[in-house]
């Protein structure tokens, strides 16, 4: 049996792993593949997280729900952080999903429950994340929010508890319970990218005022592009590559951010009629957002994050 040990803190604004300040710097990735949709495929699993680390990531979060075992155990073995997250997925965005709420969270902390204990010894695993872009403009979701935060901590100390907050650009947030603040934005999506840039650093600089002494993690940033489709405003591959590679040198460079997370690594499917609004329509049938297509092809964003993740010291 392999084991391996580590310890994931936070000091002030730092991440330590080890006791050593850490720079967060990778991916979100879903279970897809094209050769076994969403069922679990632990061949391209491992050849994803070895391009991953190849090219200077760290860090994966395993979004929205438990991976497979495996996935884990590749991750040990490879040396990728990972932050595990349950499937408590933008609720309460509207009034007939607030309803009830509390057997929502009843139902969440036996999710939680199960997504740790399941895990054992797996040192690659430094994040618990117990939501993803609730409204937190709502209380009962903000309590339900904090109530599993501190679930998470009571069971397993050993490792960060969190949840990722899209919310925070409208005002409605609370990172009191959490350990690190998480957040999710893609401003360039209908903003130039100058702006988006500057939009960046007034949300950053509302969250570093609001918790000074708390490290800000960015777990989703990111922009489209199609394969094939070069130079296009909207979903060019050199557009994608410009804002993700200039964005991430703004978080790089921001005070209290302790990292930044790309969405996505591969392009995965979601509803058909999803409509992303820019100067037209589009309804997709796959998310257009990774770095490499469905079928494993880099895309030009991919061979950009080389460079910038391998420049991290």
């Amino acid at each position: 049996m392999e084991f391996g040990f580590r310890t994931i803190t936070t000091d002030g604004r730092e991440i330590l792993l080890n006791g050593e300040p850490i720079f967060l710097r990778g991916f979100n990735r879903h279970e897809d593949s094209r050769q076994r949709n969403m069922c679990t495929d632990l061949e391209t699993a491992e050849r994803d997280l070895r391009e991953m680390k190849r090219i200077g990531a760290n860090f994966i979060r395993l979004a929205h729900y438990p991976h497979h075992p495996g996935v884990l155990d590749l991750c040990d073995e490879i040396g990728l952080l990972v932050m595990g997250e349950i499937p408590l997925y933008q609720k309460g965005m509207n009034e007939e999903r607030v309803e009830n709420y509390d057997s929502t969270v009843e139902d969440a902390k036996w999710q939680l429950r199960r997504m740790i204990e399941r895990v054992d010894n797996h040192p690659s695993v430094v994040f618990w994340s117990v939501s993803n872009e609730t409204n937190e403009g709502i209380d009962d979701v903000v309590d339900g929010n904090n109530d599993l935060v501190e679930l998470a901590r009571e069971i397993d100390p050993s490792r960060l508890s969190v949840h990722v907050s899209n919310h925070y650009q409208r005002g409605d947030y609370c990172f009191d319970e959490d350990d690190v603040i998480c957040v999710n934005a893609y401003p360039s999506l209908s903003q130039s990218i100058e702006m988006a840039e500057r939009l960046w650093e007034e949300r950053l600089t509302m969250l570093r005022e609001e918790h000074p002494e708390k490290p800000i993690l960015v777990t989703e940033f990111g922009h489209p592009s199609i394969e094939g489709v070069d130079d296009n405003d909207v979903y060019g591959e050199k557009t994608q590559t410009r804002a993700i590679a200039e964005e991430f040198s703004v978080l790089r460079e921001a005070e209290n951010v302790r990292g930044a997370v790309v969405w996505c690594f591969a392009d995965h499917p979601w509803r058909g009629d999803r409509i992303i609004e820019w100067e037209f329509d589009a309804r997709l049938s796959v998310s257009p957002f990774g770095v490499v297509t469905r079928d494993r092809k880099h895309l030009e964003a991919y061979d950009r994050l080389d460079e910038l993740f391998s420049n991290v010291e």
